[in-house]
């Protein structure tokens, strides 16, 4: 789906790799986003999310047990507890409702001019997805920054280009650790 000249499904041969579909999809157009394609796998999306239910069920369990053991401390703490394990639960319930979210996402580098033939060039799965955006209009900044908001995409800015566009840093923040969320999935320090 998306920036390629033939979207659509396709039929893989046994053992055919991602680039062989691409070629047969016609290519990419000239607005495509390669470095935020998402790919998306069912066999990794059931692994993600076989994961999550241990997870949730893990801190399930150690919420009842430690609800138990409350007894034992003083009002004081009592108070105090309540408001964490209020605090645990509807952590779980916002982990439960993330798990409807899960993509099953693959993140490859198709804009490696060395992709095809490369490790990352898989052998096609029944069910396997490619979406290829367009090239962004915008970057989104949020947190330490004096004016959450977005700006015009601009591939020649730096990082701080576009934090001095929204008025620089906070006072509060820590420039330091600052965190990119690339396209394609991958997050990286600043």
């Amino acid at each position: 789906r998306g920036k390629v000249k033939y979207p659509g499904k396709y039929l893989a041969r046994k053992g055919e790799r991602l680039s062989s579909i691409i070629e047969r999809a016609g290519g990419y157009t000239s607005d495509a986003f390669l470095k935020g394609a998402i790919f998306s796998r069912k066999s990794v999306q059931v692994a993600e999310k076989v994961g999550q239910v241990k997870v949730i069920e893990d801190e399930k369990r150690r919420l009842v047990y430690d609800q138990t053991h409350m007894g034992s401390i003083s009002q004081d703490a009592s108070v105090s507890y309540a408001v964490v394990m209020k605090s645990r639960q509807e952590a779980l319930k916002f982990l439960e409702q993330r798990m409807s979210m899960n993509q099953g996402r693959i993140v490859l580098h198709l804009d490696n001019r060395h992709f095809k033939g490369s490790n990352e060039d898989i052998v096609i799965q029944d069910g396997d997805e490619l979406f290829i955006p367009a090239i962004p209009s915008s970057v989104h900044l949020i947190g330490g920054v004096q004016h959450s908001t977005s700006l015009a995409y601009k591939g020649s800015h730096t990082i701080e280009d576009y934090v001095n566009q929204v008025g620089g840093y906070t006072d509060y923040s820590e420039p330091g650790r600052l965190y990119v969320f690339h396209p394609n999935g991958t997050v990286s320090k600043g």
